[in-house]
Order: structure tokens, then sequence, then C-alpha cells
């Protein structure tokens, strides 16, 4: 349906991306005042702690550019928990997506965050196969 408006309604998100990754900020500043507690060092081995502190760092422009995306009606919270694997009534596959409570509007392409984030906090995937789902 190229065209259609995304619906202006009270209960529709906006910006939930970029308001999900403002909740997180006070985590980002945690670790860069523990950068060299034995365990920050652990989890984060490597320069994985600095590519992390980097994308929190240059956010506004992530954000900036999903703004310039066409804009789509997304569900927000689609992950393994929320996604089932069904049949139609005429045997075809189809995915059959349930709790609708962050949908809204966001750029095309930008649900992929919470997807890849959601599955592996709840640990739905495995963290060795975080580069794959990636």
């Amino acid at each position: 349906m190229t065209g259609t408006v995304v619906p202006s309604l009270p209960w529709v998100s906006r910006n939930w991306l970029r308001g999900w990754f403002a909740d997180i900020t006070g985590t980002f500043n945690l670790l860069r005042r523990s950068l060299d507690h034995p365990l920050v060092e652990q989890l984060y081995p490597g320069d994985y702690l600095q590519r992390l502190l980097q994308v929190q760092d240059e956010s506004e422009m992530f954000f900036k550019s999903l703004d310039l995306l066409p804009q789509t009606f997304c569900h927000m919270d689609a992950f393994r928990r929320n996604l089932f694997a069904s049949k139609s009534p005429g045997g075809d596959d189809k995915t059959v997506a349930i709790d609708w409570a962050f949908t809204g509007q966001g750029a095309v392409g930008e649900e992929l965050a919470p997807l890849v984030a959601a599955n592996l906090l709840f640990f739905e995937v495995d963290t060795s196969d975080a580069h794959e789902l990636d």
C-alpha cells in the first residue's frame, strides 16, 4: 500500500527506538565509570566495550539517518517470543505476531535493532550466535 499514511492515533508510538536507547543511557554511563573493573573487562573483552560506547557516542547520527528513511508502520517488538510459525488454511507458511504494545511509526528496517537486541537480552539466541543473528 504505497503512500499509505501511518496513523497518528494517541496509542501509536513515535521514536520508540530513540526512547529505548535513552532509557539505557544510565547503563552506558555506569560502564564508562567502570572501564577498569575486572568484571567489566571480563564481560567486554578486547575493544568490544570501546566499540559499544562508540555506538552511544554516534547514536544521534544514526537516529538522524533513520529519520531520513521512508517511515512505515512497525511492530517494534518482533523477536522469537512474539513471532510464531503457522500455516494458513491453504497450507502456506505464515508468521503470526503477538504483543503489539510498542506498535508505531518507524523507519524501514528500524525494528531490526530490537529484534537482535531482544533475542540476545532474553537469551532466545545464544550469544555465540550474535554475529550470525546480526
